[in-house]
C-alpha cells in the first residue's frame, strides 16, 4: 500500500491543476460473496466432511477518504484510500445448532482510482464511477465448527471431541509463499452509480457500486481452484469543495491607444 501513495499524490496534483477540488469521506455497507469455476470449494465441508449449505451473503463495512478533481464541469478523477470488508458465509448460525455455519471475513486497505462522470444542472445531479482498486490484505479469520482443515480437507486431530460442538475463531495469514494461505494483494474493476445534492460548498451523495475481483484470493501453493471476491457496496458520503475550477479566458488583442 505504501508503493501506492506517491501514484495518488502524482495523480492528483496532475488532475487539480486546473481542476475543482473537493474533500470528503465515505461509509457504508459491503455485501459480500466470492465466486469460483469450481464452486464445490466454496461450499468447503462440515464435521465429518459432509458438503455444507451453498455460500450466503456476507455483510460487512466499507469506508474511504475521498479526494475528487473535476476537470471539466462535468467530468473529474476520484482517488479513494479505505478499508472494505470482503469474504463469504455458509448457511446461518442458528440452523442446525451451527453445524454447518462458515464465515470467512477478509479485511483489506484499498486505493481507488476512479473516472466520474455527472449528469444533470441544478443542486441535483447523477453521478457514475469506473475504475481499478488496489488492494492489501491486512487481517482474515475464518469462523466455524471444524474438524477437517477447510483448504486441504486433511483430518484434525481433536483430542477432545467437545471441542468441535463451539464455534471457533482461525486467523489466515496474507502469505504468498505458505501452503493455504491468502494473495497478499487484490486487483479489481469497479463501477458505480448515485446521486448527489448540492448544500452550499457542500455535497452529500448516496451511491451503489460493484467491486468485481480480478486476481485470486488464496495464493495458489495448494493447487486452489481460483476465487474471486465480489462486493456490492451501499455508501453515503460528503464532499467540501476546497476552490473554483480555473476557467482559461479567451486573451483578448490590446486596445490600441490613440
Amino acid at each position: 500500500m505504501k508503493r501506492l501513495i506517491p501514484l495518488f499524490v502524482a495523480s492528483l496534483v496532475m488532475t487539480t491543476v486546473q481542476g475543482q477540488v473537493s474533500m470528503g469521506h465515505r461509509a457504508g455497507l459491503s455485501i459480500a460473496s466470492q465466486r469460483s469455476e469450481k464452486e464445490d470449494f466454496l461450499k468447503g465441508r462440515g464435521i465429518g466432511g459432509r458438503p455444507m449449505d451453498d455460500p450466503h451473503a456476507l455483510m460487512g463495512v466499507s469506508s474511504a477518504l475521498v479526494v475528487e478533481a473535476m476537470i471539466k464541469p462535468y467530468i473529474g478523477v476520484q482517488l479513494e484510500l479505505g478499508i472494505t470488508q470482503k469474504g463469504r458465509q455458509i448457511s446461518e448460525k442458528n440452523f442446525d445448532q451451527g453445524r454447518n455455519y462458515y464465515r470467512l471475513r477478509l479485511n483489506y486497505g484499498e486505493g481507488l482510482l476512479l473516472l466520474k462522470g455527472t449528469v444533470g444542472k441544478g443542486s441535483v445531479k447523477g453521478n457514475l464511477l469506473g475504475g481499478i482498486s488496489f488492494g492489501r490484505g491486512l487481517s482474515a479469520v475464518e469462523r466455524g465448527k471444524f474438524s477437517v482443515d477447510s483448504l486441504s480437507g486433511e483430518v484434525v486431530d481433536r483430542r477432545d471431541s467437545a471441542s468441535i460442538k463451539e464455534l471457533e475463531d482461525r486467523f489466515i495469514d496474507f502469505d504468498d509463499v505458505t501452503k493455504g494461505f491468502l494473495a497478499p494483494t487484490e486487483l479489481c474493476w469497479v463501477v458505480g452509480a448515485g446521486v448527489s445534492f448540492d448544500i452550499g460548498r457542500s455535497r452529500i451523495f448516496l451511491e451503489g457500486r460493484l467491486n468485481q475481483g480480478l486476481s485470486a484470493v488464496y495464493n495458489g501453493k495448494l493447487n486452489e481452484p481460483d476465487v474471486f471476491n465480489r462486493a456490492i457496496l451501499v455508501q453515503a458520503g460528503y464532499l467540501v469543495r476546497l476552490n473554483n475550477r480555473k476557467e482559461k479566458k479567451p486573451v483578448s488583442p490590446d486596445t490600441p491607444s490613440w
